[in-house]
This record gives C-alpha cells, structure tokens and sequence, in this order.
C-alpha cells in the first residue's frame, strides 16, 4: 500500500479548493493519506490565532460578550 503524507502548505491548499491539489488527493483512498503530527500542530496553531484575533476585534468593538 502506498502511503502519501499531506504537509501542512499542501493540507492548506487543499482546503482553500485547488483544483490539481484537490484532484491529486481525492484520487487516493482515504486508507492512503496521512498528516504529522507538526502539520496537526501547525494546524491548530493557526485556528487559535484567528480565534485570538476575532476576540480582539469583538472586544475592541465594543462586543464583550464573547
């Protein structure tokens, strides 16, 4: 079986829709595919900060109910 391990600029790409990145991917079982556990972390580090961001924005708003 052969075994394709998702970066994180390629996980990126695929979740913004890129049509050859989409394509490549979706051509693989999902038994195929595999991420690290840095592209995970990577991942999340990146939620976090927009959650930050989007706080501060509410707060500096005026929003305090968050």
């Amino acid at each position: 079986m052969k075994l394709h391990i998702l970066d994180t600029d390629i996980m990126t790409l695929y979740q913004a829709g890129h049509s050859k990145v989409v394509e490549r991917v979706d051509a693989c079982m999902p038994r195929e595919l595999a991420i690290t556990v840095i592209s995970v972390e990577e991942e999340l580090t990146g939620w976090y900060t927009k959650l930050r961001r989007a706080k501060k924005e509410r707060i500096s708003l005026g929003h305090t109910n968050v």
